[in-house]
């Protein structure tokens, strides 16, 4: 199968939910992916899966829920200070190399594809993962927030 890896173990093997691995491993670099539409499917996709999951295993779900938030958090930092620092580490998981001639409009590009994948991630956990969210949701709201004050 396309993305297995030797290791490591994925979101789903920490909740002990090994047929879904691929899925969970596979679906944050979607989230990142240049093309809006890319996004917003996997969003769609990550809603229902985490629908099924939280009707079927309540109880084991924090570890993988506290991977994907940490996720969404990342993509959430804002790099608003012009100076292009820290805002390009966070693609590289989209294969761009991780020292690489970026000028400071592709990283805002890059940071913004990061943050619309983070808030559809949140939407998705609002929704789905309320227990979870509810204790981390001023965290969540606060970065969040930040990209109204900054243009």
């Amino acid at each position: 199968a396309a993305g297995s890896s030797g290791g490591g173990g994925g979101l789903a093997t920490m909740a002990g939910l090994g047929g879904t691995n691929e899925f969970l491993d596979n679906i944050l670099p979607c989230l990142r992916d240049p093309q809006p539409i890319v996004r917003v499917c996997a969003a769609d996709a990550l809603a229902e899966c985490l629908k099924i999951l939280m009707e079927r295993q309540r109880g084991s779900m924090t570890a993988p829920l506290c991977t994907l938030y940490a996720n969404m958090m990342e993509g959430l930092e804002y790099h608003g200070s012009g100076d292009g620092q820290g805002a390009g580490n966070a693609v590289d998981d989209n294969n761009n190399a991780p020292n690489s001639n970026r000028d400071s409009s592709s990283v805002a590009v890059s940071a913004a594809t990061n943050a619309h994948g983070s808030l559809l991630t949140a939407s998705e956990m609002i929704e789905h993962s309320k227990r979870f969210i509810l204790p981390r949701f001023d965290e969540l709201t606060k970065a969040i927030l930040q990209f109204t004050t900054h243009h």
